[in-house]
């Protein structure tokens, strides 16, 4: 048997095409390598009002497949109604039973269903600022970067505090006492992208003069969006799995509600205006001129910012949270190559401080592992740490189960026998 194991099928496989699609989006938005490495800030498509308004049409088109699954689950339902009809004594769902699952069948009066629908608007309109806020501040993917750690810890708090709270989880200390026994494999990751990041958040500025502009208004303004990201990230797991929101619904009002906010930017506002703000926000240490950009870049930039927020609904709905993070820490890895064969390769620029480079680059690398390994994407077949992974607790319950019935059928057959 192997130390290790990396358990991709089918399913984990889309965390790897998610990853790449968001490595290609980052790289669309700025035409120089160099310009995006430094504190100050650069000519990029994020920027641009106008391509975030036509991203935000685009998504309205989400509504279609969201018309297409209703009316094919009305037909589904029909039919189910029918077979019941038919029989009596089927063993299928009921109607009532389907209905009882849709949340807003359970509300049973008018203010109820209104508040319902106000709540759901205002998850709505909350995760599609944070999004929008993190692709405009801190799309960010290279590891010699103060962001990146930042990033993992700070989402990575948001997430273990909003999940309990938003799900109304009771935590006592038996459930506490067994997560501490059976969750190894998950807590000692935790803890230690914890210090890494913490460690590389306090290294960075000591070593390197200019990352030290980044520990003003600035690291505020990166920890609030990672926190609201965390929250995010949440808000739509629970839309999905507790409130039963259709996820071509939820990408439909998104970019509804976008398209509504970026006609009244673009009507108010020009794109130097709209520059000009995040960099008062940012306090950017130096400003990079306007810069002509391809339209091919223009085009794959639009349809990939597109595309990830279905992407991202899909891996929360089929894995967690968690895995959404790991997908953003395989991205850093996954761009790093081709960023030190543009910069260095083909640019010629050399590495400035050796020490700090590679020390973020493993950290990097360290941190995104151990995401995999907190997530059971990568098992560790060594001093028992797959012994309580999900997968294999599932094995040993039906291999526990299938000896039980064998074991009563062996008694049963026993009995027969006794009595004949």
């Amino acid at each position: 048997m192997s130390l290790f194991k990396l358990d991709l099928d089918t399913q984990t496989f889309i965390i790897v095409i998610t990853s790449i699609i968001w490595a290609m989006n980052f790289r669309f938005t700025f035409n120089n390598i160099n310009y995006h490495m430094d504190i100050g800030n650069y000519c990029s498509l994020k920027y641009d009002p106008f391509l975030i308004l036509i991203k935000n049409i685009l998504c309205i088109f989400y509504f279609l497949p969201y018309f297409i699954e209703l009316k094919l689950n009305k037909i589904n339902i029909s039919q189910q109604n029918l077979n019941i009809e038919n029989n009596e004594n089927d063993e299928n769902e009921n109607l009532d039973e389907i209905e009882a699952k849709i949340v807003p069948n359970q509300l049973n009066n008018n203010n109820k269903k209104n508040f319902f629908v106000l709540k759901i608007l205002l998850f709505l309109i909350f995760i599609y600022f944070s999004e929008e806020i993190y692709f405009i501040i801190s799309n960010n993917h290279v590891l010699d970067r103060t962001v990146c750690p930042t990033r993992n810890m700070f989402t990575l708090i948001a997430i273990l505090i909003f999940s309990p709270i938003l799900s109304k989880k009771k935590i006592d200390k038996a459930q506490i006492k067994n997560f501490l026994n059976y969750n190894r494999h998950q807590i000692i990751p935790l803890i230690i992208i914890f210090l890494l990041s913490l460690f590389i958040m306090l290294y960075n500025p000591l070593k390197i003069e200019r990352f030290k502009d980044l520990y003003n208004i600035n690291l505020l303004i990166y920890v609030i969006t990672y926190v609201l990201m965390g929250l995010e990230l949440v808000i739509i797991k629970y839309l999905i799995e507790v409130l039963y929101i259709n996820k071509f619904l939820i990408l439909g009002i998104k970019g509804l509600f976008g398209t509504l906010v970026f006609i009244i930017i673009n009507k108010t506002i020009t794109k130097n205006d709209f520059y000009n703000f995040f960099d008062e926000l940012l306090s950017f240490q130096y400003d990079l001129g306007n810069e002509d950009f391809n339209l091919s870049f223009k085009i794959f930039y639009v349809l990939t910012s597109c595309i990830l927020p279905y992407l991202k609904i899909i891996l929360i709905n089929k894995f967690s949270e968690m895995h959404f993070l790991s997908t953003l820490m395989i991205t850093d890895i996954i761009y790093f190559p081709f960023y030190c064969i543009e910069r260095f390769a083909i640019q010629k620029f050399r590495i400035s401080t050796k020490d700090t480079f590679y020390i973020n680059v493993s950290v990097g690398v360290i941190n995104t592992i151990l995401m995999l390994i907190f997530n059971e994407i990568l098992e560790l077949n060594f001093w028992g740490c797959n012994k309580y992974l999900r997968k294999n607790i599932i094995r040993r319950e039906r291999k526990e189960s299938k000896e039980s019935n064998h074991n009563l059928l062996a008694l049963f057959n026993d009995d027969e026998n006794s009595e004949a």
